[in-house]
């Protein structure tokens, strides 16, 4: 965690394809690319991006909007 270059999509590619359980992907989202890459890439469930939250000027509301006009299904929220 904390890197901020992009997650390891290899690694994570290959634990969905091995576990019954759905994955959230951790450790190193730095841009909102990043996010979509793990979903396309990797077929995970759930990111999670703290570091790129706590310490840019980004937001959960920015990363949702960029996700859901890259077509990227996410989670309305209630």
């Amino acid at each position: 965690e904390g890197t901020m270059k992009g997650y390891d999509l290899k690694l994570m590619s290959e634990l969905t394809k091995k576990v019954n359980v759905p994955v959230i992907a951790n450790g190193g989202c730095g841009k909102l690319h990043h996010l979509k890459e793990v979903f396309l890439n990797a077929e995970v469930q759930a990111v999670a991006g703290s570091s790129k939250f706590h310490f840019t000027d980004q937001s959960t509301i920015k990363a949702r909007s960029y996700l859901k006009v890259e077509g990227i299904d996410v989670r309305p929220i209630i």
